[in-house]
């Protein structure tokens, strides 16, 4: 007899601690009790951390900017050093892509050490090495119009509008605008 009404307590227990994560805010998709044993979270090193990917560097480009040093350091006014020139990739659309190399001076502080880089008004960004290769500002904002407008519609709107920016990303304005639709005229 005690053993029976031991398992009902238990039993109701148990069911009252279900009932309470059923109406608990804080963790809505809790599944239980933690694993015992997690795997760590976030990229895995070596041979399991996956495909390693950056925007590959343009095989030519239209223009080249030099993009110098500025007259002292940023932090404490010393002089700066130059120590070498880094290629920076920005590609834009106009017409036709057109890829721009910023000669991006780097150098460091005479006085407190500090590392230094040019930084020319045409820029993104000051990313260099394996993100040296970005898209310009008028594309982004191209692509902003497209997520923001164009792709909150059905789905097929956004296949079509997905294959137009697609073929804008490599092909001259011209082309682009012969496939683009005519908008339909209001009532």
């Amino acid at each position: 007899m005690k053993l029976l009404a031991h398992a009902t307590r238990n039993r109701i227990e148990e069911l009252e601690l279900a009932r309470r994560a059923g109406k608990r805010q804080a963790a809505p998709f809790s599944k239980g009790e933690p694993k015992s044993d997690p795997r760590k979270p976030g990229r895995k090193p070596g041979e399991d951390y996956g495909r390693k990917a950056h925007r590959a560097v343009p095989v030519h480009a239209d223009e080249e900017i030099q993009v110098f040093l500025p007259g002292s350091c940023p932090d404490c006014g010393g002089e700066i050093e130059g120590r070498r020139v880094e290629n920076q990739y920005q590609q834009e659309i106009v017409r036709k892509t057109r890829v721009t190399c910023f000669k991006v001076h780097v150098g460091h502080c005479v006085d407190c050490g500090a590392r230094v880089q040019g930084r020319h008004p045409q820029q993104t960004s000051d990313a260099l090495g394996a993100a040296a290769s970005q898209i310009g500002p008028e594309a982004l904002s191209l692509a902003t119009l497209f997520n923001t407008s164009v792709l909150r519609t059905s789905k097929q709107q956004q296949k079509d509008s997905i294959a137009l920016l697609s073929n804008l990303m490599r092909s001259p304005r011209s082309y682009v605008l012969d496939i683009i639709p005519p908008r339909a005229s209001p009532n």
